[in-house]
């Protein structure tokens, strides 16, 4: 009996877990151009919206008019949003609810010698991917490619456009293939080993 029990807390925990750690990623997402978002004000159905984020990282919304809500997590741009009733002066203790209905798609490229080269879409709501997920995802390394000396150019940051390289194997061999990040924009290109 205890066992049957001790079954079923375990089954219902790992059944519990996925939506913990998806509602966690959710906390951590920062708000990017292109996401869509549905914005609601408490008492104050005039004022809930849904909005697309322009590129510019702005959205409109009744009476404030333009905010940028780019950059921020769905609670900063709560707080922000809310600020922006109060110091108007249009809401008192304006309580705002900010959730992203629908994610932009981010994508890194990755090209040369692996099997299925090109675009790789990042999980919705991420905005990282680890650079062996990504080249597991464009089919994974042909037998010819030179996995010491894997190129990464990076969209923005401080290598913004220099060439980054890094010795995958050696990563994989010191258990740290899950520690390098890929964002969006960056690319990669893994080249042909030479005999």
């Amino acid at each position: 009996m205890k066992v049957l029990f001790y079954s079923t807390i375990l089954i219902l925990g790992l059944c519990y877990l996925p939506s913990v750690l998806l509602a966690q990623s959710e906390l951590n997402y920062r708000i990017s151009p292109s996401d869509q978002v549905a914005i609601s004000v408490f008492e104050e159905p005039e004022l809930s919206v849904e909005r697309s984020v322009v590129a510019s990282g702005m959205i409109t919304l009744p009476l404030i008019e333009q905010i940028k809500i780019a950059g921020k997590t769905p609670r900063e741009a709560e707080i922000a949003i809310a600020r922006a009733f109060k110091e108007k002066q249009f809401l008192k203790n304006p309580q705002v609810t900010v959730t992203v209905t629908n994610f932009a798609q981010h994508t890194v490229s990755v090209t040369g010698f692996v099997n299925k080269p090109g675009k790789v879409t990042m999980p919705p709501g991420q905005t990282r991917i680890p650079l062996l997920d990504a080249i597991a995802a464009a089919g994974d390394f042909k037998n010819i490619a030179k996995k010491k000396k894997v190129t990464i150019i990076r969209k923005s940051g401080s290598r913004n456009g220099r060439p980054e390289y890094v010795n995958v194997e050696d990563l994989m061999k010191a258990g740290r293939g899950a520690s390098l990040f890929l964002y969006p924009g960056d690319s990669v290109f893994v080249p042909q080993r030479l005999f």
